[in-house]
């Protein structure tokens, strides 16, 4: 039996192999010989300037194209093939087109040369209003002078590219109309005429940018896509859509008019010497969105565009920084929907909601989570005036595992007040790091339950030295598992911060 077996197996390789050399000996060449519809057989011959193929012949998924000898070939019917190449091969010069009818698809596994090797072997292609190109990779222009390439877009039309989109020699012609263009791809876009866009979309792979870059309509990066503006590129849109990821690099502007972060969009800010994202006209970002810092702050630096946003899960995570990066560059508030998380502010920097010098009064309402991992966060540094205070306003859990969360100024009564404000329960865990206030008095972190919320420690310890401060306020409620349970001083229970601990009377205690 096992040895009929490793027959049949012999076999059916045999049959595969049979089958996969057979299929590439039927792909065929096709030459243009007349102007006509792809899918009629006198517009094509199987050698150049030869006769007509049979009835019903004409290229196919797998089959090589060259359109030439000065004809338009017409594309009207979804059709295929393996690569296409405008103008003509041998010694004499000829250019060739194509076009679409009504919404016809051509789709092209591998490339699509625009322009051949020889002055005035040139290629032209004119997109229609609802026509489609999809191409494994583009070069526009051929390898000489006088062999140009030409694309059209100005009725509209969508081209697709799956890989490279390169530059040939001779001169190149992009009119982007009212077209759009897909990268599905990873890809580097050239540093000339490939610039200035209606619609961009990114779809797959990560696209770079290799010039300043113009979506005159809009630029979309599609779920699992990302978009990398580098170098000193400046990015114009009207409107942009972010589903994947927009990972900034370029130290130059960015300006929208609309910009939208999708529920599965991600913005990574690398560059530290431009603003966030903010549209002139909205500014969206879905509530599970992610707004990334990662740069590497070297010298103090005030993040403008942080005011008065409403964000997603905002997170700062800069290994590199080795300076103060300051949130807050005016008075006003800003809303986390999402997780406010602090990874890292690297050996040396620290994360300011207010710094020295901006005497602004911040606001911060966090919807989610306050989430302390490692890093420097202060939350006042001698910014402002006396009498002025930060506040925040957390809905979600607290939770802090390394790091440190602080207070530096000595204004007077230039507090910050965490309150926890959700109506019902919120969570505090505490298992590393460390929470300090300075000396001054009134210029603590004030942590308050207001009336309504229940916090609950679980066995955590909210610490804090100095000036750190806790209350309970009436109608609130704490629940603890902390064998001590509560202290009015001292280091024992759950709340063990060194400034003022005030319970009210009718909070609610479990």
């Amino acid at each position: 039996m096992k040895y009929f077996l490793k027959i049949r197996a012999r076999l059916l390789t045999v049959i595969i192999g049979l089958m996969l050399t057979l299929s590439l000996a039927q792909a065929t060449t096709y030459y243009s010989r007349a102007t006509g519809n792809w899918t009629a057989n006198t517009t094509w011959s199987l050698t150049s300037g030869g006769v007509a193929v049979g009835a019903g012949v004409y290229p196919v998924a797998g089959d090589a194209v060259f359109i030439e000898r000065g004809f338009t070939v017409t594309v009207n019917a979804a059709s295929a093939c393996a690569s296409i190449q405008f103008g003509h091969t041998g010694a004499t010069a000829s250019a060739g087109s194509l076009t679409f009818s009504n919404s016809s698809t051509l789709t092209v596994s591998g490339a699509v040369t625009v322009g051949n090797n020889i002055s005035g072997s040139s290629g032209t292609i004119t997109f229609t209003s609802g026509s489609t190109l999809i191409a494994g990779s583009l070069r526009l222009g051929g390898t000489i002078a006088g062999a140009n390439g030409t694309i059209i877009m100005s009725a509209g039309g969508t081209l697709s590219l799956g890989g490279a989109i390169t530059l040939g020699t001779g001169s190149k012609t992009w009119t982007p109309g009212a077209g759009k263009l897909i990268f599905t791809g990873t890809n580097t876009l050239p540093s000339s005429v490939f610039t200035t866009f209606n619609n961009l979309e990114i779809n797959g792979g990560t696209t770079t940018t290799g010039a300043n870059i113009t979506a005159i309509a809009s630029l979309t990066i599609g779920s699992g896509a990302t978009f990398n503006p580098t170098g000193t590129h400046t990015i114009t849109a009207t409107k942009v859509t972010v589903n994947g990821t927009y990972n900034n690099q370029s130290s130059a502007t960015k300006t929208f008019t609309n910009w939208t972060a999708g529920s599965s969009g991600n913005y990574t800010h690398a560059n530290t010497s431009v603003a966030l994202p903010v549209g002139t006209g909205t500014t969206t970002w879905n509530a599970t969105s992610n707004c990334t810092v990662t740069g590497a702050f070297t010298t103090s630096t005030v993040l403008t565009g942080f005011v008065g946003q409403t964000f997603g899960h905002f997170t700062w995570n800069c290994s590199g920084q080795t300076s103060t990066a300051n949130l807050y560059s005016a008075t006003g508030t800003t809303t986390i929907a999402g997780n406010f998380t602090v990874i890292s502010t690297g050996t040396t920097g620290v994360l300011h909601l207010r710094l020295s010098g901006q005497i602004f009064i911040p606001t911060l309402n966090i919807t989610g989570d306050l989430i302390v991992q490692s890093g420097t966060f202060d939350l006042n540094n001698n910014g402002g005036t006396a009498n002025q205070a930060n506040t925040i306003n957390l809905s979600g859990n607290f939770s802090m595992t390394g790091g440190t969360l602080t207070q530096t100024t000595t204004q007077s009564n230039a507090t910050t007040t965490i309150n926890f404000v959700k109506s019902g329960t919120q969570t505090f865990t505490k298992s590393g790091g460390t929470i300090s206030s300075t000396t001054t008095a009134g210029d603590g972190i004030l942590f308050n339950v207001a009336n309504g919320a229940i916090l609950d420690m679980g066995t955590s310890v909210l610490d804090g030295s100095n000036q750190t401060s806790f209350t309970l306020a009436s109608g609130a409620g704490i629940i603890t598992a902390n064998t001590a349970g509560l202290a009015a001083t001292g280091a024992t229970g759950s709340i063990q911060v060194a400034g003022t601990r005030t319970f009210s009377t009718i909070a609610n205690y479990t």
